[in-house]
């Protein structure tokens, strides 16, 4: 319990140090070279044991044809990754929670740049429409009583979305009750040169 307790204590410690340095524009991103499918599968390995746990099945999708190096801030997309994702998972229990990276049809095409949507994917508790237009704000969530069950902080969707739009991206929300949640963002990464 002690030792969970200050997992919990730290989570909520790099939450607010982070929402400090994105405010005071001190979060430089990084431009470095990494490979999609081990982003992906790394970040399912973080998620595995809690959703294992709540008794779920997790998937990674990657679709075919992607560079498979690109350059970016592999940190903060994993971090965000991890953020969508651990949400997945806590509010989905006994069903199904996707991770999946494709290209995205819809921006234009730049020499050099590929723009990838990431989408995250549950079937768990769901968001009411009306609880969506605030659930990325500063120590906000979705009901009261969610973190009462759940926990949870309020701070993981509003530092997500500040990281992801620090990138050139920005996140959103699809959600229907008792049926599941889909996050998605995209983000313009540099190609790695090799072309696939």
């Amino acid at each position: 319990k002690v030792r969970a307790s200050a997992g919990h204590l730290m989570g909520i410690i790099n939450y607010i140090l982070d929402l400090s340095r994105i405010e005071a524009g001190k979060i430089e991103l990084e431009a470095a070279p990494f490979e999609l499918e081990p982003l992906l599968r790394e970040t399912a390995d973080i998620l595995a044991t809690r959703a294992f746990e709540n008794g779920n099945e997790l998937v990674l999708s990657i679709q075919p044809g992607l560079p498979r190096r690109l350059a970016g801030d592999v940190l903060r997309l994993r971090q965000v990754l991890v953020n969508l994702g651990g949400n997945a998972v806590k509010f989905t229990k006994g069903g199904t929670v996707s991770l999946s990276a494709a290209r995205d049809e819809g921006a234009p095409r730049t020499p050099g740049t590929e723009a990838l949507r990431f989408e995250v994917r549950d079937t768990g508790i769901g968001i009411a429409p009306e609880a969506l237009p605030r659930l990325f704000g500063t120590f906000q969530q979705a009901e009261t009583s969610t973190s009462r069950v759940y926990g949870g902080t309020g701070l993981g969707l509003n530092i997500s979305r500040r990281l992801v739009r620090l990138m050139g991206g920005d996140i959103d929300v699809r959600s229907v009750p008792g049926q599941g949640s889909v996050f998605g963002f995209t983000v313009a990464l540099a190609t790695g040169g090799d072309g696939g």
